[in-house]
Formats: C-alpha cells, sequence, structure tokens
C-alpha cells in the first residue's frame, strides 16, 4: 500500500512540474506575441505598391517584419520603373552623371524671363510620414520634423522656363519623350527631366529642390493631418491630373498646364502636388524614415546615393492610389519626372 501511494504522489509532482514548464512556455510565447505587435508586416507578406507607370508593383514585408522591402515594379515598364536601373535610364540620363559640385559650378545669374511664382510657407513643427492610405513602410516611422521658413514654386517647372535655361547655356538638353515633348508644342506643360537637370535649373535662378521634408510639409497645406494638399478626399481627377477609367491624364492621355485643377490646390495656392508629374526633391532615397534629420535639412549621404526621392506621382498613376505621402524613387531616368524649386 506504501509503495502504491509513493508511486501515486510521484507521479502527481511529475504532473505539476510539467504544468510549471508549460505555463512558462505560454508566457514566453506571449511575450514574443507582444514583440510582433509592434511589427509593420508579418515575414512573407506581400503587397502592391506604386510605381512611375500605370501598373503596380510588389512589396515584400522584411524577414524581421520592421518595415517593408523594395517595390518590384512590373518588367518592361521602361522609364515608368522606379526601382529598374535599366540601360534606358541610364543612357537617358548622359548628363545625369556629373557631379551635382559641377553643377554648382554655373549656379546662378541667370536672369530668365519666365521666373516661377513663389509662395512663401512659413514654417513650424509636424508628424512628417505615417500610414495613410497607400503609404507603405518607406514613409514610416511618422516622426517629428520642424521646418523653417521657405519659399516653394507654385507650379511644376515647364518646358518653356528650362527651355531658357537650355538656350543660356547651364542646362543640358532634356530628350523628347511622349510623356513630355520638348520643343513640339507643348511648352507650357511640364518638363521631364534627370535629377542633376532639375538641381542645375534650381541653382541658375538662384534656388535649389526642395527638401524632401518641406515639400511634404507644403503638399500637407503646412503640416496638416491630412491626407492630400486639399484634404481628407481621395486622390481622384476631381482634384489632381492622375489616371482614370478614361486613360492617363484623367482621359487626355498627356500632362496638363499648370494649375489646371484648382480644386486640389494647397490652402496657400500651391498647385499639382499630387499628379501630373513626379517631382524631384533634395534627398538621397532611404527605405525609411529611421535616422531621418528632424530639421527639416535634406537627407544625403556621403557619397551621394544616385537613386533620389520623387513626391507626388504623375498622371500616369491611377486615381485613388496616391496620398501626400506617397513617394518612390529612381536613380536618373527621366521617364515622368518633374520638380518645382525653392528658396
Amino acid at each position: 500500500m506504501n509503495s502504491l501511494k509513493n508511486t501515486y504522489a510521484f507521479y502527481l509532482i511529475a504532473l505539476l512540474l510539467l504544468c510549471s514548464v508549460s505555463c512558462d512556455t505560454s508566457e514566453e510565447t506571449g511575450d514574443d506575441q507582444d514583440d510582433s505587435d509592434e511589427r509593420y508586416c508579418q515575414a512573407g507578406e506581400t503587397r502592391s505598391c506604386p510605381c512611375l507607370g500605370s501598373s503596380p508593383g510588389t512589396q515584400k514585408c522584411l524577414e524581421d517584419g520592421k518595415g517593408w522591402g523594395e517595390c518590384e515594379c512590373p518588367s518592361g515598364s521602361g522609364d515608368t520603373d522606379t526601382d529598374t536601373d535599366s540601360d534606358t535610364d541610364s543612357d537617358t540620363d548622359s548628363d545625369s552623371d556629373t557631379d551635382s559640385d559641377t553643377d554648382s559650378d554655373s549656379d546662378a545669374d541667370g536672369d530668365p524671363e519666365n521666373m516661377p511664382e513663389w509662395i512663401e510657407i512659413e514654417g513650424g513643427t509636424y508628424m512628417m510620414g505615417g500610414s495613410y492610405m497607400s503609404t507603405f513602410g518607406d514613409s514610416l516611422p511618422e516622426h517629428s520634423v520642424s521646418v523653417d521658413d521657405f519659399s516653394i514654386a507654385k507650379t511644376e517647372t515647364t518646358v518653356v522656363q528650362f527651355m531658357e535655361c537650355v538656350h543660356e547655356g547651364p542646362c543640358s538638353e532634356p530628350p523628347d519623350e511622349v510623356d513630355c515633348p520638348w520643343e513640339t508644342g507643348q511648352e507650357k506643360t511640364p518638363v521631364c527631366v534627370s535629377w542633376d537637370q532639375a538641381d542645375a535649373y534650381c541653382r541658375w535662378i538662384g534656388a535649389r529642390l526642395p527638401t524632401e521634408a518641406e515639400w511634404e510639409y507644403a503638399a500637407r497645406s503646412r503640416g496638416e493631418d491630412i491626407m492630400n494638399p486639399w484634404g481628407d478626399e481621395e486622390a481622384t481627377c476631381d482634384y489632381a491630373v492622375l489616371a482614370n477609367v478614361d486613360g492617363w491624364g484623367c482621359g487626355s492621355t498627356i500632362m496638363s498646364e499648370p494649375c489646371s485643377i484648382t480644386r486640389g490646390n494647397t490652402d496657400q495656392g500651391v498647385c499639382d502636388l499630387i499628379g501630373n508629374a513626379w517631382e524631384w526633391v533634395d534627398d538621397d532615397w532611404h527605405y525609411d524614415y529611421v535616422g531621418a534629420p528632424d530639421d527639416g535639412s535634406a537627407w544625403n549621404d556621403e557619397p551621394r546615393n544616385p537613386e533620389r526621392v520623387l513626391r507626388g506621382g504623375a498622371y500616369s498613376v491611377m486615381e485613388k492610389t496616391l496620398c501626400n505621402r506617397s513617394r518612390t524613387r529612381t536613380s536618373g531616368g527621366t521617364g515622368t519626372n518633374g520638380f518645382r524649386c525653392a528658396r
């Protein structure tokens, strides 16, 4: 009998020990789950992402779940593929290989007849980035940025404005492309150029490219918590020159002259910050905002990253897929890439 009691006691102790180990394991699993709740995505997860063309790309979650990887755009999309450093891009951008220090040598005593109209933007502090609508891990984390007073061009730079710089010498002639015809009767539409060509023009008129922080601050009507320059309504052809069921450019198939849809202006009167042409900013490309400056300055590497940031979308991007946090990049091709200057 005593032997039987001892056997029962042994099994009871073993059962209690097993329960204790099992409970500890559950608590550890719970801790791991708490950590995963802080991730942006699950490893292996995929989703669509915006490309310069009308077809979306695919983006994969990083293995650690802390962000999204590179946007893989459809092959064969040429200049509209922001993630493919194609031979076409590099051939088209033969002038963009010039170091930006060289461009600065031709700074600015230009006297253009068609200067931009400047909009004064009062500085302030805002929360840059965020997970609005079609934005991805590249616009996270949301972070506080203080921006000084600055001025930004009311419109994207047009063919006729850039043509002056070409004729005066500091700027190289861009290619005559379908998206942005050069000297073919569309002189009032945005010009499509490489980053170096945009930088050279801004320097020629005594200005510069806006920093990414300035661009977003302006596109949010001085940093307001809104989805688009005009408010929280979706980006459609009621507010911006985009692609819809009727085709690119809201059915026109071409870019529009600046400020053609004034309902899409910011409260300060800046036009076309969503749609029409993608817009170069000064900053090098980074996959997210971890480590980004908080003073509104450009986030540039040393040596410079050949991929630079583009903001705002183009007439070839489908409506309802963009907001004022949307961003992409390319290494130099002109495609549908325009710009506006700041100072």
